[in-house]
């Protein structure tokens, strides 16, 4: 090897080594590992996401575009109209105020009657309110704000800013705070006259 090959691998040699000398350095908490067992970056978050998916409930309402993409051919006036005349024969509007753009949730089992009829004869064990309080409630005397948001398919900001509007009500003598750690505990009499006043007829 020639005296200018020689140095020339020892600069790449010494570029090498100082690169890895300055790499920045991972905390060990802020890996995770991967299925394969590889290491990999989790999210400050993460250990949050994962508790709110372990809370994830059974029923989930459907959005318009759900209910489009379960229905192929229609538009979301289609939709609208199959509300309107009853064949959706479960939905709500859920938004803040109701002189603004609805924000429409769906029984999901409602979609399914609109496409398959013959299933209309079908007797639930619980009216969709009575299932929607049960699944958000579990076996408390209120419901948690984060988990009635996963259930009406929307944000807990939503949710705060039902309650701020008094069109949901909160537990006495409980407060919240907004954030991720903060929820409101709303009162059941108020969940059921939101659900029962919201529906599309």
């Amino acid at each position: 090897m020639s005296l200018k090959q020689r140095n020339a691998a020892a600069v790449s040699s010494d570029f090498a080594t100082n690169s890895v000398k300055s790499a920045p350095k991972i905390p060990a908490a802020a890996l995770g590992t991967s299925p394969g067992g590889f290491p990999q970056r989790t999210s400050p978050h993460g250990s949050q996401r994962k508790m709110m998916l372990g809370d994830t409930p059974l029923l989930i309402l459907a959005t318009v575009e759900d209910a489009r993409r379960q229905l192929p051919g229609h538009d979301e006036d289609d939709i609208l109209a199959l509300i309107e005349e009853g064949r959706i024969d479960h939905a709500w509007n859920i938004a803040v105020h109701l002189d603004t753009a609805r924000e429409i949730r769906i029984w999901p089992d409602s979609i399914t009657r609109a496409l398959q009829p013959s299933t209309c004869n079908l007797q639930p064990v619980r009216s969709p309110v009575e299932s929607i309080m049960h699944i958000a409630t579990g076996d408390k005397p209120f419901a948690r704000g984060k988990i009635l948001a996963l259930v009406f398919n929307c944000s807990r900001s939503h949710i705060i800013n039902l309650v701020e509007a008094r069109q949901l009500a909160m537990q006495p003598g409980t407060s919240y705070e907004r954030g991720p750690n903060g929820t409101p505990l709303i009162t059941l009499s108020s969940l059921k006259h939101f659900l029962t006043s919201r529906r599309i007829i």
